[in-house]
């Protein structure tokens, strides 16, 4: 699988702690930044506003990994 500029990957294991459900390895320089569970709990204390906003684009993002899982399983392209 090959990701564009922008793209979030790992968020499920940063999230519920589990471990990583698959790597990634670069084919190209790339720039990557990295949010721990760590630092996200610091950043929910420091700055809520910004915590919410984090966390709202990972939930939008999850929603739609699940609706393709789930359109990818009944074999069609909703």
């Amino acid at each position: 699988m090959s990701f564009a500029p922008g793209v979030i990957f790992g968020e499920t294991a940063m999230l519920d702690g589990g471990g990583r459900t698959a790597r990634a390895v670069a084919d190209e320089p790339s720039v990557v930044h990295v949010l721990t569970r760590a630092r996200l709990d610091e950043i929910r204390r420091s700055d809520p506003l910004l915590a919410s906003h984090v966390l709202f684009n990972l939930a939008r993002h999850l929603s739609s990994l699940l609706r393709f899982a789930n359109a990818t399983l009944r074999g069609t392209d909703d």
